[in-house]
């Protein structure tokens, strides 16, 4: 129904990629993120032909060049920023602090940039981050792009094309009583920071569209005594909804 309406899709592996062609995303609106890429899968994503590929560090994007000239062909690449942010949100989903494993640091992100730029198998075109999920503030939002903005500006000063920028997701829902803010204000915040550079840009509100459209129906087994309290066990597991365990949902 998404692809229908025009959405593309934002994919970590090849099983991902594979599922996004099957609903109908054209290939040309797919983005393929997340650290851990193989060359098989990088392979794979050029040879269907996807939008462009978020790199996250000098390994991968170097091991991108070599698949790429192994096709004969460029790879089209957003390099992904770490814009050292505190979004504010639970420490299991915050993926845009320094210390968090992703993208590249603030302090690589040029020379980075130059050394896409001159690979033979990589057609940079801009910067991609994420920041964290269920974001419930909207100032981290702030002070990322802001930082994306001054990076675009910085690097277009050395000559290279910077005409696209991904501003990853994170929006939030409510599961408890949270108030997330409205699509509104948080479109007020890129025309704020980013409007002005003339890029194109993508987004990943994948929660918002899709959090609150589904249930898990499981049934009771048994009720279980324990010594502070009762445990009601049901016919689900972590393998079925793992968030509640994993960071709280």
């Amino acid at each position: 129904a998404f692809a229908q309406r025009g959405a593309g899709a934002d994919v970590v592996s090849e099983g991902e990629l594979r599922q996004a062609l099957a609903a109908g995303v054209p290939a040309q609106k797919i983005i393929f993120s997340g650290v851990g890429k193989t060359a098989s899968e990088m392979r794979f994503a050029l040879e269907t032909g996807i939008r462009q590929i978020n790199v996250e560090s000098l390994p991968e994007l170097r091991l991108l060049d070599q698949v790429a000239r192994g096709l004969g062909r460029k790879a089209t690449v957003a390099l992904r920023i770490n814009p050292d942010v505190d979004a504010r949100t639970h420490a299991k989903i915050s993926t845009g602090k320094a210390e968090n494993k992703f993208g590249i640091e603030l302090g690589h992100v040029q020379a980075a940039y130059k050394e896409a730029s001159g690979l033979a198998g990589i057609d940079v075109r801009g910067l991609a981050l994420h920041i964290g999920s269920q974001l419930t503030d909207l100032e981290p939002y702030r002070a990322a792009f802001r930082r994306v903005a001054e990076i675009t500006t910085e690097l277009r000063g050395f000559g290279l094309t910077v005409d696209r920028l991904d501003l990853g997701g994170g929006i939030g829902i409510a599961y408890r009583g949270e108030t997330p803010p409205a699509i509104a204000e948080y479109v007020r915040v890129v025309r704020e920071t980013v409007g002005s550079l003339g890029t194109e840009l993508a987004f990943e509100p994948g929660r918002w569209l899709v959090g609150n459209a589904g249930i898990l129906v499981s049934r009771v087994l048994f009720v279980k005594p324990g010594a502070s309290r009762e445990f009601v066990i049901v016919d689900a597991a972590m393998n079925d909804l793992i968030r509640p365990a994993l960071y709280d949902a």
